[in-house]
């Protein structure tokens, strides 16, 4: 082994000094030409550097890798995997939902663009658009399609805690859409609360038709947010104002003391039973709960909105959000 010589045992006392070296300083120690010293650092074993464009190099046995495979020395950059282009690979490959090329060059701690566009180029990796940036995911479809399912994910999860938290700090564009679609789901989930039992027994609908009421005041305000850019005078085709009152009245009509005045709604009502008493002794509690396992497929709502429906002032929380948005946005 080198280490046993002159030269080698020379080469590993310079790396206990320093852990990193150049290789023409290294050269100069030790009295040898470059590729003397190139050919030593071969023998004892060794790597170069992913940054500073492979100019430093250490010995194998220096580094203590993270999970990552990667190990700094200041601002001097190590990989398992070698260089820079066989580390982003390495890196995007291995993750679960992708990376973005800042989330890489945070954890590069250097630039990495022109390198990620190369290697699309050549195939070694793919890109999708997602927002505003590109997704980096691995060549092998399939990995790359758990990769699109899992970034997805993690994309719905990240706005639903940002509407959540009041948070704007997401794509207003997609931050617009998922709020459009807690608020669906908000309204829709009214018809499952109140809960289904007791006079009127048709509570869920009444706690349905208010959640329908409130949305409807707030739309107007919550459109203006959406959609800043368009003139107010279009959203006045929309008919919300008719809306509204149709909601009114219906709400207004909703309690089934007007309709027991109805002969044949109470035949449908008590459907062969004498009278309301025998109806409900035999009803009991009623529940309106889904069976879990028959509607997980068509029920199926994207991670961390099952927690925002809840909120019972989801609206507000919405217009918060925007005009935190409009807050941060303005000049000091």
């Amino acid at each position: 082994m080198l280490a046993g010589t002159q030269p080698g045992q020379r080469l590993v006392s310079l790396f206990t000094q320093q852990p990193c070296w150049m290789i023409e300083p290294l050269a100069a120690e030790i009295d040898y030409s470059i590729p003397s010293v190139r050919r030593f650092l071969s023998r004892t074993g060794y790597y170069s550097s992913f940054t500073h464009n492979g100019k430093w190099c250490t010995l194998r046995s220096i580094p203590r890798f993270s999970r990552d495979g990667l190990w700094f020395s200041r601002d001097i950059g190590f990989s398992r995997a070698g260089s820079l282009p066989n580390t982003l690979i390495e890196l995007t490959s291995r993750s679960p939902a992708g990376m973005r090329a800042e989330m890489l060059g945070e954890k590069l701690r250097c630039r990495c663009h022109t390198i990620l566009v190369q290697l699309c180029r050549k195939g070694k990796i793919q890109r999708e658009k997602a927002g505003r940036s590109y997704v980096y995911l691995a060549a092998d479809p399939h990995t790359a399609a758990g990769q699109r399912r899992a970034e997805q994910c993690t994309q719905v999860s990240g706005l639903a805690k940002a509407i959540h938290s009041v948070d704007p700090r997401k794509d207003k564009g997609l931050l617009a859409l998922a709020c459009s679609y807690s608020l669906a789901l908000w309204a829709l989930q009214g018809k499952h609360s109140g809960n289904g039992y007791g006079f009127p027994f048709d509570r869920p609908l009444l706690h349905f038709a208010e959640r329908l009421l409130d949305l409807n005041e707030r739309l107007p305000e919550i459109l203006e947010q959406f959609f800043r850019d368009l003139r107010r005078g279009r959203r006045r085709k929309t008919g919300n104002n008719s809306m509204s009152r149709m909601l009114r009245t219906m709400l207004a009509d909703t309690p089934l003391v007007k309709n027991l005045d109805n002969p044949d709604y109470m035949e449908v009502l008590l459907d062969g039973k004498a009278n309301l008493e025998e109806l409900f002794s035999e009803l009991g509690k009623i529940s309106f709960a889904t069976n879990d396992k028959s509607q997980a497929d068509i029920d199926r709502i994207l991670p961390g909105f099952r927690a925002i429906i809840k909120l019972p002032k989801l609206p507000e929380q919405v217009l918060r959000l925007y005009t935190k948005a409009q807050q941060m946005a303005e000049p000091n």
